[in-house]
């Protein structure tokens, strides 16, 4: 299955390192990076939360955004599997990151703007990487924080006099780098009035599985995402298993679309396949679009159960505009529609969030395809 193997990389501290393979099979392939740390026995599989320190981990090339002397002797190798669900492994490849080289703080992830209301907990994070041992200080104004000096910033209980601005200086012996500012913005809200009861509609806690029904028998495995039709219908993006579920009013569980624990991209109605849904939208005539985030398109449900591939090509990730598998997307996550049938879509990789008109037309709303940052501003200024 592969033409091409991953090769060892060495790169200085603070550089990036790319492994790359070249694989072969019956479309579409699908791609996955692991890691095995150095002293380590154990392969971890690199997942979403990864995407701080990783590029590329669901495609064939992976990128180590900013190598640090942690990650020296670290191994890589990619799983893919392709249609017709045969899997192969990759040889594996190591970082060697330069030793004697200091590298000063980078700055991966950096605090974000927080609104909370009064008497809430509000948190602000950093994340960096450099050369061991880093400390951290965070300041409000220009004032140090005394005791806040992990990578963390924690207030318990937030109060009017919390308001402004914060940032963070991270520091090793090669040098300090100051972070972006973050704005705390404090509300004040009025306690609403009234008991809330809070009841589990389907499914049991802690036990996964697919059972349909209705209550406790019901059984989902990671359910992710949630719509509701105009009829009280409910339509459940049953992550795991693969298959998106429906839920009647009246709380009865069935499998709408998508075959159990067998992920694929067919279209159709019993041959249909999903692959990681995370998301769902409902419109107002009943039709449900469905995020199915590890195939990288949109995909369309119709009330009868017949699925079809709204936007995008199945295993092929990319940020193209265009109408219908002239388009292309990286990791859609959000799915939602307006009363005019358009469909809006956030995407994890591509960090941009895309818009379908009912005709199938892509394109890119706000953000810029690649570009992870915090700005306002007119679509691409973002």
């Amino acid at each position: 299955m592969f033409a091409a193997q991953p090769s060892d990389k060495t790169v200085a501290a603070g550089a990036s390192a790319t492994f790359e393979v070249q694989a072969t099979g019956f479309a579409p392939l699908y791609y996955r990076w692991e890691r095995l740390p150095a002293g380590s026995s154990t392969w971890v599989l690199l997942s979403f939360s990864d995407d701080v320190l990783y590029s590329g981990i669901f495609s064939s090339a992976l990128t180590v955004r900013v190598a640090s002397a942690g990650m020296n002797g670290d191994q890589f190798r990619c799983i893919v599997r392709d249609g017709r669900d045969i899997t192969a492994t990759s040889a594996s490849a190591m970082l060697r990151v330069g030793q004697g080289q200091a590298q000063a703080p980078v700055i991966l992830t950096q605090p974000a703007n927080l609104t909370i209301s009064t008497g809430s907990e509000g948190t602000f994070t950093v994340v960096a990487v450099g050369t061991a041992p880093l400390t951290y200080q965070w300041y409000q104004g220009n004032n140090p924080i005394n005791g806040a000096v992990l990578s963390t910033y924690r207030i318990p209980s937030v109060q009017a006099g919390d308001a402004g601005n914060y940032s963070v200086e991270v520091s090793n012996s090669s040098g300090t780098t100051r972070s972006r500012v973050a704005t705390l913005t404090v509300v004040t809200i009025a306690p609403s009035v009234g008991t809330y009861a809070v009841t589990t509609v389907a499914g049991t806690p802690n036990v996964s599985g697919l059972v349909n029904g209705t209550g406790a028998a019901v059984q989902f495995n990671t359910a992710i995402g949630i719509a509701v039709d105009a009829a009280g219908s409910a339509y459940i993006a049953d992550e795991n298993n693969h298959v998106i579920r429906k839920m009647t009013a009246a709380g009865a569980v069935t499998t709408f679309a998508g075959i159990a624990r067998n992920g694929g991209s067919n279209d159709g109605t019993t041959t249909a396949r999903f692959l990681f849904p995370k998301a769902v939208a409902a419109d107002a005539d009943g039709t449900v679009y469905v995020a199915d985030t590890f195939n990288h398109t949109i995909r369309k449900i119709t009330p009868a159960g017949q699925v079809s591939t709204l936007a995008g090509v199945p295993g092929s990730t990319g940020s193209s505009n265009g109408t219908g598998s002239a388009a292309r997307f990286n990791m859609p996550q959000g799915i939602a529609v307006d009363k005019s049938g358009n469909i809006y879509v956030t995407e994890l990789v591509n960090h941009t969030v895309r818009k379908i008109t009912p005709a199938g037309v892509v394109t890119t709303l706000a953000g810029t395809a690649g570009r992870q940052r915090r700005r306002d501003g007119d679509s691409g200024a973002l």
